[in-house]
């Protein structure tokens, strides 16, 4: 049974220039060759030539600028292999595309708000997310049930899905400037279309081209006294404003993230101090909800992860280290979580020092 695709949506608009795109996108690539991108963002084509010569090649959304190495048409789903989509969806290179992700190609692509992005994906994800059991102090955030994010072959349902969808989106975008002029047509009385006047002229003298249609009132207006500039909307303001204080947020959280990191891999005490800060009321023991609510303090801001991932995590290892069935975990069962936890993170480091070999590597 075919899935229900939602509605064609206009294109998105270049992160550089923010003009919609005429269907031609172009991606940030950190190694074309091996189909790994910087960022999850894209430009337009004249925004491409520019920033080639960029001596500072950083993405230009002012919350990412990620550096990047060249400038590709981005993958389309309905004309690249199976393999090289994954890899241009999975943007993070982890080798599992998230819901995040999916719903990142749908922002960037077209013009659509991450609330409406993230419900199409959810309501799709139990069609595409399914199960497989694995021991788990395997790594991959030892969980029994890989849930959650998608492997290469659950991919292979969602890329004709995309592919549909993207179609039907870039006919619409088509059609769309011919149904306008088809439109305008029967809505200018017969009598009128002589006596219409081309946009650069008003009141017999010419405007420049990049103010044709703009009129006076409009200009002064948004001009401040002085003439020191044009204002910028009240909107923006309050996005910008919006967009620093998330950062600030997103940078204390990291922070408070990797300092419970270092408490948790201390070899000294064994993770003494991370265990005993965790457990509020002094008991000696770490009930299921505290274990989860230090888990997600521990990982949410260096680890895209939510509260009901590190349920689930918590849930499936509950047996295996609360050995004495007491409904809580003393000190010396936690070491078992806590070994697997830190063989994670080792393992996470090490593919990171190899990311930045390379990325030496790439760079010369």
């Amino acid at each position: 049974m075919a899935m229900e695709q939602p509605d064609p949506l206009p294109l998105g608009k270049c992160e550089q220039c923010h003009k919609t795109f005429d269907g031609t996108r172009f991606a940030l690539w950190y190694d074309f060759t091996k189909k790994r991108r910087s960022c999850e963002h894209l430009v337009c084509g004249p925004c491409r030539g520019s920033m080639s010569s960029w001596q500072k090649p950083l993405c230009p959304n002012s919350r990412c600028q990620k550096r990047f190495f060249s400038i590709h048409e981005a993958l389309c789903p309905d004309t690249a292999s199976t393999e090289d989509f994954f890899l241009f969806i999975n943007y993070t290179w982890t080798g599992r595309i998230t819901k995040e992700e999916l719903a990142a190609w749908y922002m960037t692509n077209f013009y659509m708000e991450s609330d409406d992005a993230m419900a199409t994906v959810n309501g799709k994800w139990h069609l595409w997310d399914v199960p497989k059991n694995r021991s788990f102090l395997q790594l991959g955030w030892f969980r029994s049930q890989d849930q959650g994010d998608l492997d290469k072959e659950e991919f292979k349902a969602v890329q004709p899905f995309l592919a549909e969808f993207f179609s039907r989106s870039l006919a619409a975008a088509a059609a769309a400037p011919a149904k306008l002029a088809a439109q305008a047509e029967v809505d200018v009385p017969a009598g009128a279309k002589a006596s219409v006047k081309p946009p650069s002229e008003v009141g017999g003298s010419a405007l420049p081209g990049g103010l044709a249609g703009c009129s006076s009132g409009g200009l002064a207006e948004s001009a401040e006294p002085g003439g020191k500039g044009i204002k910028r909307p009240r909107s923006q303001v309050a996005d910008d404003f919006a967009d620093e204080m998330l950062r600030r947020v997103e940078q204390k959280t990291l922070s408070d993230s990797k300092e419970l990191q270092l408490q948790l891999s201390n070899h000294d005490d064994k993770g003494r101090s991370w265990f005993d800060f965790f457990d509020r009321d002094k008991n000696g023991e770490l009930e299921k909800d505290e274990l989860t609510t230090a888990l997600l303090k521990t990982f949410l801001g260096s680890h895209k992860i939510t509260r009901e991932q590190i349920t689930s995590i918590v849930d499936s290892v509950w047996d295996a280290i609360d050995t004495d069935g007491s409904g809580s975990v003393h000190f010396g069962e936690f070491q078992t979580l806590r070994e697997a936890i830190i063989a994670q993170l080792n393992h996470e480091r090490v593919t990171q020092v190899a990311s930045h070999i390379d990325q030496k590597d790439h760079s010369g």
